[in-house]
């Protein structure tokens, strides 16, 4: 079996992957040998759930991006700015967020494919290596981490030895398990989607509206075509009827069939469920690993705060994983900077939202949710969690 040394493996090359191995590169003087094991080298789909369909970027992370010395490429790719998100939640009233309000401006409508190959190349020119393939781990001692590293058939396999592991493989990563390191799952929302054809080009506009049993999601997505997307719990309604009956849940609202009006709902793509819910690593961090983005925290879709997540944590946790690696300095990634805010702001943001809807309150869908917020707040009245 081949075998290959690195400093630093990074598992998943996404945003947050990415983002982790740019910021090790670019450190003055940085040496470290970093290995990025993805399982689509750039240029290549990844994955086979909803791998950003529809998400935006906020204005906000044009300063990480430049950071990550990937603000010009951005640029020259031209996503769509995404002027406003539109809403029905809480009442029937149409209401309009308009990214004027927002004092670092509109962000942008993705092409989530086209933005993860610029952040992959961009560490794969500073002197990451890029490895196609899927990681395990096989072992772990005070020498570091062995991970079997599967790079297409059965029978090829290499495997990887490592000073340090930076889990940024998604939200339903199990890769630190062997250790001991397992998830917290808070929900299990699933998103049952398809694509549909569109006859005029898309405004820069998303659109959200909540239903008796979950929430709706629409939004346009490059090739001239817009998602359609149903969260709800599988508890609660059998995803399967869902997924047969989509079209004609979203007809009975006229506010989302008025979003839909340019869109051929009869040639949807065939449907697909991913998961959508929130979870967490209770810790992010040990003396020779450290998770990233999903793998350290998953947030509700709703939140719209996966991919600034995944920028943020990946570029500032690349100080603490060097200084964890590089022998002069013998600090520890449990130095770095805390994701428990992050984790407060976004219980905090979620409480708001869910809360605001109150229609539907006896639904379990809806109860599961107002009842968790109730958890959070034990010292406040339920109703008053949800009024402000």
């Amino acid at each position: 079996m081949t075998v290959l040394d690195a400093d630093v493996v990074v598992v998943g090359g996404g945003p947050a992957g990415a983002a982790l191995a740019t910021g090790l590169a670019i450190r003055p003087g940085s040496r470290l040998r970093v290995l990025v094991v993805d399982r689509g080298a750039p240029g290549r789909e990844r994955g086979t759930g909803r791998p950003g369909l529809g998400e935006t970027l906020p204005g906000a992370a044009a300063r990480l991006l430049r950071e990550l010395g990937a603000w010009d490429g951005f640029v020259a790719q031209g996503h769509p700015p995404c002027h406003a998100r539109l809403s029905r939640w809480g009442g029937p009233e149409l209401l309009v967020q308009d990214a004027l309000r927002d004092l670092d401006g509109a962000g942008w409508s993705l092409d989530r494919t086209a933005f993860d190959e610029l952040l992959l190349s961009g560490a794969l020119s500073r002197g990451a290596v890029v490895l196609d393939g899927r990681a395990g781990v096989i072992g772990h001692d005070e020498g570091g981490w062995r991970l079997r590293v599967g790079t297409g058939g059965a029978t090829s396999r290499l495997e990887v030895r490592a000073r340090f592991l930076a889990d940024a493989s998604g939200r339903g990563s199990r890769l630190l398990a062997p250790i001991g390191r397992h998830r917290t799952v808070v929900d299990r929302l699933v998103c049952v989607w398809t694509l549909l054809p569109v006859r005029h080009a898309a405004q820069g506009t998303s659109y959200v509206e909540s239903a008796a049993d979950g929430w709706w999601f629409t939004a346009p997505v490059p090739g001239g075509r817009r998602l359609l997307a149903f969260h709800t719990d599988p508890e609660v309604v059998d995803v399967r009827t869902v997924g047969a009956t989509l079209g004609q849940r979203a007809a009975v609202s006229a506010g989302l069939t008025e979003q839909l009006a340019d869109s051929r709902l009869e040639e949807g793509t065939s449907l697909r469920v991913c998961a959508a819910g929130t979870s967490r690593m209770p810790t992010v961090a040990g003396p020779d690993w450290i998770a990233v983005g999903d793998a350290a925290m998953a947030f509700d879709p709703l939140s719209s705060q996966g991919l600034f997540h995944a920028l943020y944590t990946g570029l500032t946790s690349a100080e603490a994983v060097a200084r964890a690696v590089e022998p002069e300095a013998g600090a520890s990634p449990e130095a770095a900077p805390s994701l428990e805010p992050v984790w407060s702001a976004y219980r905090e943001t979620a409480r708001h939202i869910y809360g605001t809807e109150l229609r539907w309150a006896d639904r379990p869908f809806w109860r599961t949710r107002h009842h968790q917020m109730a958890r959070d707040l034990p010292t406040k009245k339920h109703n008053q969690d949800f009024r402000h």
